[in-house]
């Protein structure tokens, strides 16, 4: 190139591409910047892929419903017969057993304690003229039934808990007054006012008979109004009530009906140091032991064991719970065990929401916030297994001590165990013992 004498030279010319290498650098550490931080965002497996349809579950068709998410996929009722099936075989889905539950447990109470109001064998408890020196308190007011006919019952509770509602005398051993069939048929008088004394030596010699009443000075003005009113409906259908048949065996424990009845099958037993809040029905030859903490709506099979703590929950016959753990918002099936502390976890941490599940193409709405596990006919759940919100555990599946169960589908006849080993390391002896002399 031409230049003039004496001109400065002119500087070198940046090689060709440099300020465009330099710009790609950026771009690509910003484009992978932004995709790390979307990844961080919406990339964990737990999370639910925005690509499948959201399905609201209850309101599919019964026919649409996926066998998945069916009771018969967890429950054989006609190899394993459970007297509470109607429950079952009801709900739209299996997660819907749930929701029926609390609405069931009272309707059954109704129906079975009807045939106890009449009993010779029942009787109305006050707080009011409950003696002190009886063997166990009672709190408020309830309607009690021993079946003590054949003096196979022993009842021994530490305390009873009823409603507050208040009650007027009608003395044992006195006829009933003329007016009842009219002040019941004017609504005024509730419909199990015949009953007599409990026949068991526990008991005070007259503990009365009582009419449900409120606190205002006249039964008949407490009877229609509206909280009372709602009481009486609420004991039509077992609230308040406890009911204890033919060679159960009470020897402790606090039992609250002011929620709901309580239902104690024949030949069962509780021990010492449990609490039972209704609505609980109890079956035949259950034992519930020291230590349990049953919350109601709660089933319990027959021949089941409990000691752990339980919340709304549905047990069939011959499910083993011996030890501490608990149990929330779940179905155990025929002959289903968990072992020492094993935890059936019914809320998320964060859980704001009904639980969302994924199955092949979408991801079902449950509709429940709380959902615990179902576990299928003879699983078993291992010590100190956790298992996630919204976990479904089909049958014969055999869960390993100390795993966790991420929410979703497992089974049937399947082994689930914790992956990496047992670390076994050498023990220097002499060197631990120097330490601990020193």
């Amino acid at each position: 190139m031409w230049r003039r004498r004496g001109a400065p030279e002119p500087p070198p010319e940046a090689p060709v591409g440099t300020d465009l290498t330099g710009l790609a650098v950026v771009l690509g550490a910003l484009l992978l910047l932004a995709l790390l931080r979307r990844l961080s965002k919406g990339g964990s497996k737990d999370a639910a892929p925005s690509a499948k349809p959201l399905v609201q579950l209850a309101a599919l068709a019964p026919r649409a419903v996926p066998l998945a998410l069916r009771v018969e996929h967890y429950f054989d009722l006609d190899a394993n017969p459970f007297a509470h099936a109607e429950l079952l075989t009801s709900a739209h889905d299996v997660v819907d057993v749930l929701n029926r539950l609390e609405e069931y447990v009272l309707s059954w109470l109704q129906r079975h304690s009807s045939a106890h109001r009449h009993s010779e064998h029942a009787t109305f408890l006050t707080e009011a003229e409950w003696p002190e020196d009886t063997d166990f308190k009672l709190h408020g007011s309830l309607y009690v039934f021993v079946d003590s006919a054949d003096r196979t019952v022993n009842f021994f509770p530490d305390r009873l808990q009823g409603s507050d509602l208040r009650m007027e005398d009608v003395h044992v051993g006195h006829s009933r007054p003329a007016e009842p069939e009219v002040a019941r048929a004017e609504g005024k008088v509730p419909p199990f006012v015949h009953v007599g004394v409990v026949e068991t030596s526990e008991y005070p010699t007259d503990p009365g008979i009582k009419i449900w009443s409120h606190v205002q000075t006249r039964s008949e003005q407490a009877v229609n109004a509206p909280r009372e009113r709602q009481a009486f409906e609420r004991a039509e259908h077992g609230g308040y009530g406890l009911h204890v048949c033919r060679g159960a065996q009470i020897f402790g424990g606090v039992f609250d009906t002011s929620n709901g009845g309580i239902y104690v099958g024949e030949g069962a037993s509780v021990e010492a140091n449990v609490v039972v809040k209704g609505p609980v029905v109890i079956g035949a030859g259950a034992k519930i032991l020291s230590g349990a903490y049953l919350r109601g709506p709660i089933l319990i099979g027959q021949r089941t064991t409990v000691r752990c703590e339980v919340k709304n929950a549905v047990f069939m016959d011959h499910a083993s719970l011996t030890h501490p753990g608990y149990v929330g918002d779940s179905v155990l099936g025929h002959r289903a065990s968990m072992g020492c502390q094993a935890v059936t976890c019914n809320l998320g941490l964060l859980g704001s929401r009904s639980i969302q599940i994924g199955l092949d193409s979408r991801v079902y709405d449950l509709g429940r916030r709380k959902i615990g596990c179902f576990l299928g006919d003879f699983s078993k759940l291992g010590s100190n297994s956790v298992t996630d919100p919204g976990t479904f555990v089909r049958p014969h599946v055999f869960v390993y001590p100390l795993c966790r169960l991420p929410k979703g589908f497992y089974g049937p006849n399947e082994i689930i165990k914790t992956a990496g080993g047992v670390e076994r390391l050498p023990l220097d002896l002499d060197r631990l013992l120097r330490r601990q002399s020193n």
